[in-house]
């Protein structure tokens, strides 16, 4: 009896799915299929060395998964003559161990040409599986090899699944684990993905507002060898919204988007290298750097910093600044993709943390969200410095040009309301305090009147 894993990729040896997914596979299928969408992370050669049979496409045609599906299928019964059984994974999903340890048993036993197997989707944790949404849905993953196997042929997104020609399905208790929303950054990608294929933005936005989500605890027991949970705290709801244009998109309280436009010339004239010149005493130690985007503000923070690491939701960024570093010779500075109210540090890992005018672009329900996690990676007497707009129309301008979702979430109008927003968490101590008012030292001549703020652990 053999067994045949099936799958499509795209770029996943990069994301780390790719060697959980085939670790995964070898387990319990005797040949192992995939068609590689166009990647360019080195997943075709990965597959290759790992014994699976490959067919590659010359650029990424996701929308034609169906007529690649078919391709598959038609290779893999040429090349194999003896498959029983097909089992259709994702790269980002593995079989439960108890599918793992079972599944040939199964179908040798199997009366039926096709099974659903129910599947977990594993939501910002490896522990947590959200049920609100696609937390409780099934696939027919499992097709018997009776010689009438075939795909319709349709364009677009998940158009087919499954091939036609099974005359009986039932149903599988085996669990499928999925890994794609398990971090904050895949939940991103995710939405670019969506976005690009056209997945209509109120099906995508009632996915990612977590206002009313619902979360169940996912057993360490139903984790096949080398998948084992090492993250099992439970997410906190934070929301997340994208810009309806799919081009300025917004996850998570921040702007998802690229400065291309901001040069180191540009930056130079303006107040921020200034900002941080004054303030270099602050700068001692590992400091954090909130909304790096393509590093030209983090540059000139760098001169001052024994350590640096830069910060930021947008990928694509971080590898423009990831090169202008590189280009420079500058060796003190990382960066890492991740969101500001999630972290991947340790506790009190930061001497300082800078956010220069970040907390805007927040939630106002993520607000506290955001002071409890620089709370947590601030060492005991480091320091948080906050420079923000006292007020902005951004959010009005942006809603008259029909933006659901505003670049600044927040308008800080007076002291009060600022306060408020500090105020939500009082184990800081708020050490300074006031407006400043004044004019870009170079071009371009904006005058800024902003909010500045020093907060002490």
């Amino acid at each position: 009896m053999k067994i045949c894993g099936f799958l499509q990729i795209y770029n996943e040896l990069e994301k780390g799915n790719l060697k959980r997914c085939i670790t995964n596979l070898k387990k319990y299928c005797d040949y192992i299929v995939a068609f590689d969408d166009g990647s360019t992370d080195g997943s075709t050669e990965y597959l290759i060395k790992e014994g699976c049979k490959v067919i590659k496409g010359l650029k990424n045609d996701f929308l034609n998964e169906t007529k690649h599906k078919q391709w598959l299928l038609e290779t893999a019964l040429s090349c194999y003559k003896d498959i029983d059984w097909f089992f259709w994974l994702d790269c980002d999903e593995v079989l439960d161990a108890n599918g793992t340890k079972n599944l040939r048993e199964f179908c040798e036993k199997a009366d039926k040409e096709g099974y659903y197997f129910p599947e977990i989707t594993l939501w910002r944790s490896e522990s947590w599986k959200r049920m609100d949404y696609l937390g409780q849905g099934k696939f027919l993953r499992l097709w018997k090899n009776n010689g009438k196997l075939k795909f319709n042929i349709a364009h677009g997104l998940h158009a087919d699944l499954f091939p036609q020609g099974l005359s009986s399905i039932g149903n599988c208790d085996f669990n499928v684990l999925h890994y794609g929303y398990a971090t904050y950054e895949a939940i991103v990608e995710r939405w670019r993905e969506r976005t690009r294929h056209g997945v209509a933005v109120e099906i995508r936005k009632k996915g990612l507002d977590e206002s009313q989500m619902v979360l169940e605890f996912v057993s360490s027991d139903l984790f096949p060898e080398g998948c084992e949970p090492l993250r099992k705290e439970k997410p906190k709801p934070i929301k997340y919204c994208v810009g309806p244009d799919g081009m300025k998109k917004y996850s998570g309280g921040g702007e998802d988007y690229v400065h291309d436009w901001i040069s180191l010339k540009w930056r130079e004239g303006h107040l921020n290298p200034l900002t941080f010149k004054e303030n270099k005493e602050l700068m001692k130690g590992k400091i954090l750097f909130l909304g790096c985007n393509t590093g030209t503000s983090t540059y000139f923070l760098s001169k001052y910093c024994e350590e640096l690491v830069g910060i930021d939701i947008n990928k694509e960024a971080l590898e423009k600044a990831e090169k202008l570093f590189k280009e420079h010779k500058i060796e003190n500075t990382k960066f890492v993709c991740c969101s500001g109210l999630e972290m991947p540090f340790p506790d009190e890992y930061f001497d300082g943390v800078y956010a220069i005018d970040f907390v805007e672009h927040i939630y106002p329900e993520d607000f506290k969200l955001m002071l409890d996690e620089l709370y947590r990676v601030l060492k005991k007497g480091g320091h948080l410095f906050i420079q923000t707009p006292r007020a902005s129309l951004q959010i009005e301008k942006e809603k008259k040009m029909g933006a659901f979702d505003p670049v600044h979430k927040i308008l800080f109008k007076d002291e009060k309301i600022i306060k408020d927003y500090l105020n939500l968490n009082p184990k800081f101590e708020i050490i300074e305090f006031g407006i400043e008012s004044r004019t870009n030292p170079g071009r371009p001549k904006e005058k800024h009147n902003e909010w500045r703020v020093i907060l002490r652990k």
